[in-house]
């Protein structure tokens, strides 16, 4: 099947610094600043900056704004219009997000009890698949995130964003493999099952952030251990590592 794509908002804008760059009169012959002696302006002349809006930083919101807004408080006891309006405050913080969220974080932001916000998300998961929304709630490694639905993957390629299709080779594939079901593991029994260096590709899933350093292991040298991260379990649509198909379901053919 083909795979949905996660929604990302980017929350980012951009911001003025508080001044641009001073400009100096140069001496035509070297291009170097004329000193403040024999710089031609007069005294009554104001030194000339470049307008701000040239020279602009880009920032996070959240390192930018000094203030919140004040916020209609949810009461302890939901009625039906307050679940509703809680249900769409959920969605819309699920819709801006670049990356899933915890129901704990969730909470944080609503101000409402996590047993509140788990029994309202199971609720958003069904309203969003009974009104046939183009984008459904999904749970990985305890995190929720809205992906698009699988009918509009031919689509969502058609955005230059989505053009290159990110893939994995069987290489890479069978390298993070071993680390699933072994992990945590030293790259030296990753190269003793697959019988070639396994470097390189270790280094590439590491960047793709798939694989992750876990420890050491206390043998000589104390070499690196390698794990899965969230974003695998979020890239295979698994909740943990528990949920990886057994070597009996392999058997079976099931798989």
């Amino acid at each position: 099947p083909h795979p949905a794509v996660p929604i990302a908002t980017p929350n980012r804008y951009t911001a003025p610094t508080k001044g641009g760059p001073l400009i100096r009169r140069q001496d035509p012959e070297t291009s170097e600043p004329l000193p403040r002696s024999t710089d031609p302006r007069t005294p009554e002349q104001p030194e000339q900056r470049l307008p701000i809006e040239e020279f602009t930083d880009t920032v996070d919101s959240t390192e930018a704004v000094t203030e919140l807004p004040a916020l209609d408080v949810f009461p302890k006891k939901l009625a039906k219009a307050d679940r509703a309006r809680l249900l769409g405050t959920l969605e819309a913080l699920l819709f801006a997000s670049t990356e899933a969220l915890t129901p704990a974080r969730l909470a944080e932001v609503v101000g409402v009890p996590i047993g509140t916000v788990k029994e309202c998300l199971n609720d958003l998961a069904a309203e969003l698949d009974a009104s046939g929304r183009p984008y459904e709630l999904r749970r990985h490694a305890g995190r929720f995130r809205l992906f698009t639905r699988a009918d509009y993957y031919a689509f969502l390629l058609r955005l230059k964003s989505l053009r290159k299709v990110e893939k994995l080779t069987p290489a890479a594939l069978e390298t993070l493999a071993i680390v699933a079901y072994r992990q945590p593991v030293i790259r030296a029994e990753v190269e003793a099952i697959r019988g070639v260096r396994a470097g390189p590709l270790l280094r590439a899933l590491l960047d793709r952030k798939l694989v992750k350093v876990v420890g050491r292991a206390a043998v000589p040298g104390a070499p690196l251990q390698y794990g899965t991260t969230d974003r695998f379990l979020d890239r295979f649509g698994l909740e943990g590592t528990k949920d990886l198909p057994s070597l009996k379901e392999f058997q079976q053919g099931r798989i």
